[in-house]
């Protein structure tokens, strides 16, 4: 079977599976933790619209949450060999939206993800 790939990187090759209530920003960072990777490079995968919350005095808040639309949560399940349907129980925004995903990307057919900040908990 050939290896699918996502701009360089094949799909499922990074072994990790989500903690029950995580943000989906927090599983990508473990990701990036766990294979030695610079966060940026891996977060480089997704077009994202909007910026990571910071706190007044400008460190980046710990709550932050990214939403991905289609393209994007496939694109990690892949990366992982995760099941959206095992991703949808253990990340509570996986299957948010946000208007900013429904802007056409440019160039088209991109993954987006768009960072907010996360709501409750």
């Amino acid at each position: 079977m050939p290896v699918r790939e996502a701009e360089g990187m094949a799909l499922g090759i990074l072994r990790m599976s989500p903690l029950a209530g995580e943000t989906t920003f927090s599983f990508l960072r473990r990701i990036a933790a766990r294979y030695g990777m610079d966060g940026a490079a891996l977060l480089a995968h997704w077009q994202w619209h909007g910026h990571r919350p910071r706190h007044e005095g400008g460190a980046r808040r710990a709550d932050a949450e990214v939403l991905l639309d289609g393209a994007g949560r496939s694109l990690l399940a892949g990366l992982c060999e995760v099941g959206e349907d095992a991703l949808q129980r253990a990340l509570p925004a996986w299957g948010l939206s946000d208007d900013k995903l429904t802007e056409p990307a440019a160039g088209g057919g991109e993954r987006a993800g768009a960072s907010g900040r996360r709501r409750g908990g």
